[in-house]
């Protein structure tokens, strides 16, 4: 697993919905729980982040919606470690992609000033859509979040779904086998 640091800057995000939310303290959703144990499914990849004041509520809890941007710093980061460029594979093509599904579970809070990785890896992959899974834990290993978003691929112009190219299947096809 490859773990990169620094803060990125965020791409544009639209078209997200939140299916389910609990602001649950660490009292009530201990690390001995089964769903805040640490990720042991395969992750290929993590992106260490800290929680920024300005991503918390005034418990200085992360808000629950602050938890989709992380899913997408850990997909822009992770697109960027696949060798994928958004400009070279996607606008120069006259293509883009658009969320069309985001779900979020809440394990465990966040809180202000903790340092978490954000890990990713490849779900399905369809004609003109695929999936990518985060797990979202707090650096001492606490699973605080389970989160996926479905990817569509669309026109630019039209903004209708399209098939992916072979280029990009491939390489989501190679990341999802583990190589």
């Amino acid at each position: 697993m490859q773990v990169l640091d620094p803060f990125d800057s965020l791409d544009a995000f639209s078209g997200v919905f939140v299916v389910s939310y609990s602001h649950a303290f660490a009292s009530e959703q201990g690390p001995c729980q089964a769903g805040n144990l640490p990720s042991v499914d395969a992750y290929p990849f993590a992106y260490r982040q800290r929680v920024r004041y300005g991503e918390t509520d005034l418990q200085q809890v992360v808000y629950y919606a602050n938890y989709l941007l992380y899913a997408e710093v850990g997909r822009v980061a992770y697109l960027r470690q696949l060798g994928i460029q958004y400009e070279r594979d996607f606008i120069a093509r006259g293509i883009d992609f658009t969320i069309g599904e985001a779900h979020v579970k809440y394990r465990a809070p966040l809180r202000f000033d903790e340092e978490f990785d954000i890990k990713v890896r490849v779900g399905e992959i369809r004609h003109s859509s695929w999936s990518f899974e985060y797990a979202i834990d707090r650096a001492d290993g606490l699973h605080c979040a389970d989160a996926s978003t479905v990817q569509v691929v669309i026109g630019r112009e039209d903004k209708r779904a399209e098939r992916m190219p072979e280029a990009l299947k491939a390489t989501l096809e190679h990341a999802k086998a583990g190589a």
